[in-house]
């Protein structure tokens, strides 16, 4: 039994033994390897890049709102009555020219009233000239009287100078001295008579002209029974019906004036203020308002088409100003031969939603990126500088969706990195590939807001 459990051992120790001399072989036979390649070997970024230069580029502002005629008003009678008339294009829609009556109020009513003021007026100025002729007649009849009390003055005197000298009677004295009463009292009555005839004059012109203004009334409201057209209208609200009866001052219609027509664009008031034309010269002062705007033409777009329908408007004024959302409307018009010269024959009328497109201020030499190649929340571009990855911190002077213009940190011919890159190591090595790192052309680019 003792012999069978040392053999185990002895091939165990045996086999051991084996193992450590191959070990000490292999460590007496190893050569020193050859020097082994590099295996950490920086490995580059392939980037593009644009080569940028300094240019001015005129900023245009844009913004959006819908077109609205600049004339809507609302029509009323300035005379009531029943309606006899209507223009058969005073519908929805309807166009109806200049000049030409919208609606006619029965006029039988009003033309009685003209005649009757007319005939007044009449029966006035005849008044009138009779009293002047009888003013005259008095006139020259109290001469007369005036003439016979003084005949009857020297007789009564005469007669009784004679009754002194005994020569007459007292009855003739008496006789005398009645008849010069008399006279003196009908020269005293005509005289009174005569001094009330201006009066009567004065009384009867103010009759006469308060006659002849209710005289023009009537005729001006006979007139005010034909509603002409103020322009050439376009209907947009109409509530009529003939043999209608309607009210004085009460609308019966909206019409609108396509031949100027306004759009209202709500801008940010910072980017307004800074890049809008005011022109100080032209602002009324005194006035706690915005400057006057330089009346630039601006393109004005259909948002359905922007491509195909395009009018030319102008830049008129300064609408308001909202304090919560900080915003600066401004208005651009068009004229109605404006609107109807689009393409294709396609007028921009009211209801249209636009997008303006308004010149403003030039930029002066600044720096033109594509809008990704800035990071936003640092304002620091990425430059190939000596095929290595610098981070330049920049100023912005504007940016729109695809494009930053940059007016500091940048030097002329610098290579911007335009390939988006994420959280890359400082001082990379790069590699220059695709884009053309030549100088950017010069361009007439136009920076829009």
């Amino acid at each position: 039994m003792r012999r069978v459990a040392v053999l185990p051992i002895a091939v165990g120790v045996s086999a051991l033994a084996l193992g450590v001399a191959t070990l000490l072989a292999l460590i007496l036979f190893r050569k020193p390897p050859a020097e082994a390649a590099p295996t950490d070997k920086e490995k580059p970024i392939q980037v593009e890049v644009v080569a940028v230069q300094p240019k001015d580029v005129p900023v245009t502002i844009t913004g959006w709102g819908p077109a609205k005629a600049l004339n809507v008003v609302k029509i009323g009678p300035e005379v009531s009555g029943r309606v006899t008339e209507i223009h058969p294009n005073l519908l929805v829609g309807g166009i109806v020219p200049k000049g030409e009556p919208l609606f006619v109020i029965d006029r039988d009513p009003y033309i009685a009233r003209e005649n009757e003021a007319r005939a007044h007026v009449a029966q006035l100025d005849g008044t009138l000239a009779r009293l002047k002729t009888e003013w005259e007649n008095e006139k020259q009849r109290m001469a007369a009287m005036e003439r016979s009390r003084d005949l009857a003055k020297a007789q009564y005197e005469r007669l009784k100078e004679l009754m002194a000298d005994d020569v007459g009677t007292a009855t003739n004295v008496d006789e005398a001295e009645r008849n010069f009463v008399n006279a003196k009292d009908q020269t005293d009555q005509l005289d009174h008579e005569l001094a009330l005839y201006p009066l009567r004059i004065r009384e009867t012109e103010s009759m006469l002209e308060s006659s002849k203004a209710q005289l023009a009334m009537a005729e001006l409201d006979l007139k005010k029974t034909r509603v002409d057209a103020p322009f050439d209208a376009r209907v947009t609200q109409v509530d009529l019906k003939k043999d209608q009866v309607i009210q004085a001052g009460a609308p019966v219609a909206t019409i609108a004036d396509d031949s100027l027509l306004e759009i209202s664009v709500p801008l940010n008031s910072a980017d307004a203020r800074r890049w809008l034309k005011f022109n100080e010269a032209k602002s009324v002062p005194g006035a706690a308002w915005f400057s006057a705007l330089d009346k630039v033409e601006c393109q004005v777009r259909w948002t359905e088409q922007p491509d195909e329908h395009c009018w030319k408007g102008r830049l008129e004024r300064v609408e308001s100003f909202d304090q919560e959302s900080r915003q600066l409307t401004i208005v651009v018009r068009v004229s109605g031969a404006d609107a109807k010269a689009g393409p294709e024959g396609l007028p921009l009328v009211e209801g249209m939603y636009c997008i303006v497109e308004i010149p403003g201020k030039t930029m002066q030499k600044v720096y033109e990126v594509p809008a990704h190649a800035l990071s936003s929340f640092e304002n620091t571009v990425y430059a190939a500088v000596d095929n290595r990855l610098k981070t330049v911190p920049v100023e912005v002077t504007k940016s729109d969706k695809n494009t930053v213009y940059i007016s500091g940190g940048l030097e002329p011919g610098q290579m911007v990195i335009t390939t988006r890159l994420v959280n890359p190591l400082e001082n990379s090595l790069v590699t220059i590939t695709g884009a053309d790192a030549q100088a950017a052309p010069e361009s007439d680019t136009v920076a829009k807001s």
